[in-house]
C-alpha cells in the first residue's frame, strides 16, 4: 500500500495539536510516532529529537514523514489514549 496523506502544509501542524499519542520508536535514535486525529482521520507522524548546538539544551523535532494511519492497532491505542485523557479531566 502507498503511504500518503492529504494535508496542506499550514494543516499539518492542526494535526499534530490537541490530542496526540506519542510513542517511542527507538530510544537510541530518540525516533518517536505520533498518532492523531484530524477532520476524521488517523494520522501517523514519525519525528526525531534532537539537539542544536548553539540552543544549549533545549530539543528540536525534526519531521520525517506523516501518513495517513491504516493500521487499526492504532486506531485502538489512541482511542484508548483519549478515553483516558477523558477520564483523567473528569476528575
Amino acid at each position: 500500500m502507498a503511504r500518503f496523506h492529504d494535508l496542506l502544509f499550514t494543516e499539518i501542524g492542526k494535526a499534530l495539536s490537541g490530542n496526540v499519542l506519542i510513542i517511542e520508536v527507538n530510544k537510541t535514535l530518540a525516533k518517536y510516532k505520533a498518532i492523531s486525529y484530524y477532520k476524521k482521520k488517523h494520522y501517523q507522524t514519525y519525528f526525531y529529537l534532537r539537539k542544536r548546538p548553539d540552543c544549549g539544551n533545549s530539543k528540536f523535532i525534526l519531521l520525517v514523514s506523516i501518513y495517513r494511519d491504516y493500521d487499526k492497532d492504532d486506531h485502538d491505542k489512541f482511542k484508548e489514549f483519549e478515553e483516558e485523557l477523558k477520564k483523567e479531566f473528569k476528575k
